[in-house]
């Protein structure tokens, strides 16, 4: 055997032993959150999950265009769909269909009850409490898991937001109207606000150009882009003070 083939070999069987210990790993988490194996998110684009008691993985293949759960080495097409951060709630399959807009889609883990909840492109979104939230370039709404009931959240240019403990938190950039044009500076607001989950109780926490925003461990982050400075403070904006640069993932 010659020294290429070796090196063929040996390369052939570290790949084969990385496959083999991202598959036992994915297992591993799931056996020990059994009560949580259906919505592990591996990323974006894929998301591991269980159907009667089966275990799939739910992808976008680059190279048909299309939405497929995979059982070992078995595909089962969904849809045509481009599913993008993929998301698992109570029994739905919930996703943004880039061949549709950015728009949210729910279907069952089987593939059934496929349904189109928004029409407007969408920048992110979550789900909390039976609502699917979502936010556009210049609103943040809520609705029904089913698609009804449309609530406006906030109406001017939210750019970032996170929901935790009940709050909504949102990075605000309200420079332009939806005709895009420029607003009178008086008029302008940037900076972090907080607010219930219905949208009452609006409360602006800092005026800034907001560069960075996260939250962890009870604490919002966020940095001014113009400044460069960095800044923590509590939900109701109280204990604001400098900190340290950070990065989140």
């Amino acid at each position: 055997m010659n020294k290429s083939t070796k090196i063929t070999i040996y390369l052939i069987t570290i790949a084969i032993c990385i496959i083999a210990l991202t598959l036992y790993m994915t297992e591993y988490i799931a056996a020990r959150n059994p009560e949580n194996a259906n919505i592990i998110t591996i990323n974006k684009w894929t998301y591991y999950g269980k159907w009667n008691n089966k275990k799939y993985i739910y992808t976008y293949q680059n190279n048909s265009g299309s939405f497929w759960k995979k059982k070992g080495f078995k595909k089962i097409k969904i849809n045509d769909d481009f599913p993008y951060c993929i998301k698992y709630y109570k029994g739905k399959i919930y996703y943004e269909n880039r061949n549709d807009n950015c728009s949210i889609y729910s279907i069952k883990p089987d593939g059934t009850e496929r349904k189109k909840l928004t029409k407007d492109y969408t920048y992110d979104y979550s789900l909390h409490k039976d609502k699917l939230y979502v936010r556009t370039g210049f609103q943040l709404f809520r609705i029904n898991l089913d698609g009804s009931k449309l609530e406006i959240i906030y109406n001017y240019q939210p750019v970032k937001y996170f929901i935790e403990n009940d709050v909504i938190i949102v990075a605000i950039n309200n420079n332009y109207n939806e005709e895009l044009e420029e607003l009178p500076e008086k008029d302008k607001i940037q900076g972090i606000i907080s607010m219930n989950l219905d949208g009452t109780n609006s409360k602006l926490l800092k005026k800034m150009n907001v560069g960075i925003l996260n939250i962890a461990n009870n604490w919002i982050y966020c940095s001014d882009y113009e400044t460069r400075e960095y800044f923590k403070m509590r939900f109701d904006g109280s204990e604001l003070q400098k900190t340290k640069r950070f990065t989140f993932e």
